[in-house]
């Protein structure tokens, strides 16, 4: 039978500071459990089972600082709870005697281990994922652009004429693949943000792709300010429909949400279903989804409302609105970016979309533009596509226009249904 003290560990083990040694075999009995557990066994020495069921024996400790940090340094499949004690007392008095810090030196050996452009690249990831929205778009752009030329280079013999290679690669095109100057200014752009992080790193002494500018690249892109006005919006979606089956029916309904709510692409092909209340004909946007990392809600029209039904129809159990369609991918991740792009370009390469300058992105211009067509004022359509109002404006105005914002959506979508709607496709 388990003793009270098992007991009083036991309900406090999620997280909670629990005092006296522990055995070898409570040890065994928390490992077998698998929760997480954090179970002191005093002095700062410490058994921990992380969420993913590892077990770990960690110290507890105040860094030169002043501040309290973790330091994890082995497990009971390598190391006796006996050993740990020990090898913990060790570090405890070299931490008093020598101001050492384990944290931190961990850090500097991992950053010793960095020798080529491949271990830099994975370091980097792991800092950078977590700070930005997309992180699969720089992963991609790293394994078709960098990682095939340089990543095995020792990161001290990557010189700036690698550097040019890798962006007039791009530029000049190379196999099949076209000449693409945005292309080569964000890969100069990833690559000089590599070589930063080498140099935090202490890796490397100079960072080999700085002496580049936009000029040496793609050379300095003008922003894409391409609209459709309301007869070509007509033409777009009857092209679209003769085409269904070439291209998926939810990329038709996807273009369809992205002109009548003026969201940025990856806003909506990143939705999640939980960010809608249909019910009540709103959509928030949580602020680690927006450009200006501020919430935003969107007042939905009653025909958006049912082209979100009839996304809905195709993506079964999902948490999102468009799942991935890549066999193999769960149902719980969201599809790629470039998917809608693929499609749109697929019909202007047959002449079927005849805009050069023609993009999803376009759609949020449009969007745009039809609202001032409508004389929605503009402090209106400015917040319903998400403009952050700027100078003295952006102090003094902070009215959100939800109300007017929802009339503007139903006149927009009023104008755009009967170019959208496909009778024998909508769902019954």
């Amino acid at each position: 039978m388990m003793t009270d003290k098992r007991q009083t560990r036991k309900a406090k083990a999620n997280g909670e500071v629990n005092k006296g040694p522990l055995t070898q075999a409570e040890i065994l009995s928390y490992i077998k459990d698998g929760r997480p557990a954090q179970i002191s066994d005093g002095n700062g020495f410490y058994f921990v089972i992380n969420d993913a069921g590892h077990p770990f024996w960690a110290l507890r400790y105040t860094k030169p600082n002043g501040k309290r940090a973790w330091s994890y340094f082995s497990s009971p499949r390598e190391m006796s709870l006996a050993e740990a004690r020990s090898e913990a007392a060790t570090i405890k008095l070299k931490i008093k005697r020598e101001g050492f810090d384990p944290a931190s030196e961990k850090k500097k050996a991992k950053s010793q281990r960095l020798h080529t452009v491949a271990d830099l690249w994975a370091d980097f990831y792991e800092r950078e994922s977590k700070r930005i929205e997309h992180p699969n778009i720089i992963a991609s752009l790293y394994r078709r652009e960098i990682l095939p030329v340089i990543g095995r280079y020792e990161l001290v013999k990557v010189e700036p004429t690698d550097i040019r290679f890798i962006i007039e690669r791009i530029n000049e095109g190379y196999g099949s693949k076209k000449p693409r100057k945005t292309v080569a200014n964000k890969t100069l752009y990833l690559l000089t943000k590599i070589f930063n992080h080498a140099q935090k790193l202490n890796l490397v002494q100079y960072n080999p792709a700085s002496i580049f500018t936009a000029k040496d690249a793609g050379g300095t892109e003008k922003p894409k300010e391409f609209s459709l006005n309301i007869e070509q919006v007509a033409e777009l979606f009857s092209a679209l429909r003769k085409n269904i089956g070439k291209i998926a029916i939810q990329d038709y309904w996807g273009l369809a949400l992205l002109l009548s709510t003026g969201v940025r692409k990856m806003e909506l092909y990143a939705a999640r279903w939980s960010e809608f209340d249909l019910d009540n004909g709103t959509w928030h946007l949580p602020a680690e989804r927006t450009k200006s990392r501020r919430g935003f809600t969107l007042p939905l029209a009653p025909q958006t409302i049912e082209w979100l039904l009839q996304v809905k129809a195709y993506s079964g159990n999902s948490n999102y609105l468009f799942p991935s369609r890549k066999k193999g991918k769960s149902d719980n991740t969201h599809v790629c970016e470039n998917t809608v792009n693929h499609s749109c370009l697929k019909l202007k390469k047959k002449g079927e979309i005849p805009w050069p300058e023609f993009d999803p992105h376009s759609l949020r211009h449009t969007c745009r533009s039809l609202l001032s067509k409508l004389k929605v004022p503009t402090d209106v359509a400015e917040r319903y596509i998400n403009h952050s109002f700027v100078g003295l404006q952006k102090v003094y105005d902070n009215h959100d226009y939800f109300e007017e914002r929802k009339e503007a959506a139903v006149e927009l979508a009023d104008i755009l249904a009967p170019l959208i709607n496909i009778d024998n496709l909508l769902r019954k």
